[in-house]
């Protein structure tokens, strides 16, 4: 098994700890395209999206490369009428889960894959946008990093 599956398996694992199921929070099957999984899974959900990867040049005999991955939050928006105090409430929610999952990598020992990543850059962070479900609606934000992975040959 090769680096990158140790790492997404780390941050598969460092996510279920900062949102865990016992909260309420559930991972989205399909993070790829959000609106089409299940309203369950979205009112308070997480998924990690793989994007794509560069070769690196980091040292002779090593092959590096960097690999963006995505992290998604979605959580539930509930009639809203006249209530708008309600997108305040949870687009800071949403600020306050994804700032936790940027604390959460910003050194790869935070995810106990010191020996596989070289470094994480957070790269970019989407604005807090509008997903409509099957009956009900949610809010979602979008983190990106930037892996930068080392194996011998």
């Amino acid at each position: 098994m090769s680096k990158i599956s140790t790492v997404y398996d780390a941050v598969i694992t460092a996510m279920g700890v900062l949102f865990p199921s016992v909260d309420g929070w559930t991972r989205i099957p399909n993070p790829y395209d959000v609106a089409l999984n299940d309203d369950n899974f979205l009112r308070k959900g997480w998924g990690v999206r793989i994007g794509p990867s560069e070769r690196a040049d980091l040292e002779l005999c090593n092959f590096s490369t960097i690999r963006t991955m995505s992290v998604v939050i979605s959580r539930e928006i509930f009639n809203t009428g006249s209530n708008d105090t309600q997108f305040d409430d949870i687009g800071k929610q949403l600020l306050e889960d994804i700032y936790s999952v940027q604390a959460r990598f910003y050194e790869p020992d935070e995810l106990l894959v010191e020996v596989s990543v070289v470094k994480i850059d957070p790269t970019s962070t989407s604005g807090v946008e509008s997903v409509n479900g099957d009956k009900l609606n949610f809010l979602s934000i979008e983190a990106s990093f930037d892996f930068t992975i080392r194996e011998l040959i």
